[in-house]
């Protein structure tokens, strides 16, 4: 999430649980072609980590972002704190190991 969501929006859609309306969650990041200036995204845009971000997309129930989250994982969380995580994932879910991702999607 980047900017504000307005609580008083006469847009049609529907805001994200996990978005706090009327919260300014400040600019994401920008590239600029003509004058190649970049600008960073703000500490406080919300974000998910990676392996989270790929499981997250399909498992998305609570069980399963409580299982991510509890691992490492982060999800809808201001950068800052986001990126500062460690994933475990690869412990248990890499190829060979108790609970491997392919066997688990091959079926």
């Amino acid at each position: 999430a980047t900017g504000t969501f307005a609580s008083t929006s006469t847009t049609k859609y529907q805001f994200s649980p996990y978005v706090t309306q009327d919260l300014a969650y400040g600019s994401g990041f920008s590239y600029n072609v003509n004058t190649k200036a970049t600008t960073a995204a703000a500490a406080t845009t919300l974000v998910n980590s990676p392996i989270a971000t790929a499981c997250f997309s399909c498992h998305d129930s609570d069980l399963a972002k409580t299982h991510m989250t509890q691992n490492g994982g982060a999800i809808y969380e201001a950068r800052t704190t986001a990126l500062a995580k460690v994933e475990t994932c690869t412990l248990c879910h890499l190829a060979g190991k108790t609970a491997d991702i392919k066997a688990v999607h091959n079926k």
